[in-house]
């Protein structure tokens, strides 16, 4: 099937990168502009999924909820609370932006059913679906022989922390390594400004 990229990946380069190397392996849906940063990828992460299951009762409980009052209510640190909120957005709730942002129930669950068991990803979901976050990955070439992989997440969803991705990365890094190698080559070794 022969689909074209939506404007808003045809307008950022990085995603029209990633949009050529993914779009016959992420489903559809992950490329539609409302899910542009839902991360179709289940918590691995104890503590981040037992803040998410508490989060998940209380909006069910009390719709419209904001933030502060979320993390306040769960005992979850506020920048944790904003995380895990924006993380799974879409997925098990959704944020409104309305005198502040506040979390409703979402009963369709067309979405959460892209989302993979944990037993089930393969190595090449990973990477399209972590790339489509914005994890710049590459394998450098380091003297006397070795190779490393860099896995850059920086640009994740314009986020600097996603609890969870480093057991994600450290769980896939041989499968990911060898992927990556295979697919883009090896780099030459980069020195961070």
């Amino acid at each position: 099937m022969n689909r074209k990229a939506p404007r808003y990946i045809q307008e950022n380069p990085r995603l029209m990168e990633v949009w050529a190397k993914s779009k016959h392996i992420l489903p559809p849906e992950a490329f539609e502009p409302e899910f542009a940063k839902t991360l179709l990828l289940p918590i691995v992460f104890e503590r981040i999924k037992r803040e998410a299951a508490t989060l998940r009762h209380l909006i069910a409980t009390v719709p419209g909820l904001n933030v502060k009052t979320l993390s306040d209510i769960s005992r979850t640190p506020y920048s944790t609370c904003w995380n895990v909120l924006y993380l799974r957005n879409n997925l098990e709730w959704r944020l409104v932006k309305s005198k502040g942002v506040r979390a409703y129930p979402i009963n369709d669950e067309r979405v959460a059913r892209l989302v993979p068991d944990e037993g089930e990803i393969r190595v090449e979901y990973l990477v399209a679906e972590l790339e489509r976050a914005g994890v710049e990955f590459r394998v450098e070439a380091l003297p006397a022989g070795e190779e490393k992989l860099v896995a850059d997440s920086r640009h994740f969803f314009g986020k600097e922390y996603y609890a969870g991705l480093y057991i994600w990365l450290g769980k896939f890094a041989a499968a990911i390594t060898s992927y990556i190698k295979k697919r883009d080559g090896l780099s030459a070794q980069c020195h961070r400004r």
